[in-house]
């Protein structure tokens, strides 16, 4: 991975951009070709938000375009702009690396995804499951490489556990929220309709062992997950929300347990926050 400076301006200066309530067209030139491979002469082809457009700055537009406009900006100049539906991150301070949860692997992240992107720099295949990329740092912190360590697994029709999930329960479903607990421990809860419950699972970056450590009521969504020391005792604390609200699809994106649903009482509906305890705090403090 490479980066590109797209600018750098003082609160001040930020500040007086925003005042002047610029619009798109006071800061490019703008143009849709009919022939979306190619722009005028001066003009730079983009495909962002779905959509392929050229560009010119107009002069003297730079900070204006780095702080308004900072994705079409970064496109004007080169980078990226197939990253898509990055959810929760988490820190490694022991070994500097950051984990990011790609909910799921599909749209601009596949190869020439609707055969309009520009760069076309990444080429994953198809996985509605999702995954969890590791990114490597360096010294400020600026990511030099990424790879994915961990991925959910899409069913086929007729596999096992595919009459009540789309994705295997084996294995991760769209990873929502991250966490880092430290001894090489990542935490990952899901925010999925392809697994019956939503689980969290704690995963070990060096062993690569995968644990289930907790599984949810029927469409529930398990989001806040975070670790304390309460005296010399370790706890994760961990947050359920919305019960039989997401209705859950199996391999055919039929709805299943729908009977559930419709039985739920007002208690049922509750959010729920719980923890688990006797976690050695060393573990926390690593």
């Amino acid at each position: 991975m490479s980066w590109i400076k797209l600018g750098h301006a003082s609160d001040t200066e930020v500040k007086s951009i925003v005042d002047q309530k610029l619009v798109l067209t006071d800061i490019f030139d703008v143009a849709f070709p009919e022939n979306l491979s190619k722009c005028s002469e001066g003009f730079t082809r983009i495909y962002e938000d779905d959509i392929v457009s050229c560009l010119r700055l107009k002069e003297g537009q730079e900070l204006t375009a780095a702080f308004l406009e900072s994705r079409k900006y970064a496109a004007y100049l080169g980078a990226t702009t197939e990253f898509r539906k990055e959810e929760g991150l988490a820190y490694d301070p022991t070994n500097n690396k950051l984990y990011v949860a790609m909910t799921q692997l599909d749209g601009s992240v596949l190869d020439n995804f609707k055969q309009q992107e520009t760069n076309n720099d990444i080429r994953l295949p198809l996985n509605i499951c999702g995954g969890i990329y590791e990114l490597a740092l360096d010294q400020n912190f600026s990511a030099t490489s990424m790879k994915a360590v961990l991925t959910g697994r899409p069913l086929k029709k007729g596999e096992r556990y595919s009459g009540e999930n789309y994705c295997s329960p084996e294995t991760i479903a769209n990873p929502d929220n991250l966490a880092f607990l430290g001894s090489d421990t990542l935490i990952v809860s899901e925010d999925t309709k392809k697994h019956l419950n939503n689980m969290s699972w704690a995963y070990n970056v060096k062993t690569k062992k995968l644990t289930r450590i907790a599984s949810l009521p029927v469409g529930a969504e398990l989001t806040g997950v975070t670790n304390a020391i309460v005296g010399n005792k370790g706890f994760l604390f961990m947050t359920q929300q919305h019960p039989f609200a997401d209705q859950p699809v199996n391999v055919k994106h039929e709805e299943i347990y729908t009977h559930l649903f419709e039985q739920a009482t007002d208690d049922d509906l509750n959010a729920i926050i719980g923890y688990i305890a006797g976690i050695p705090p060393e573990v926390l403090l690593d």
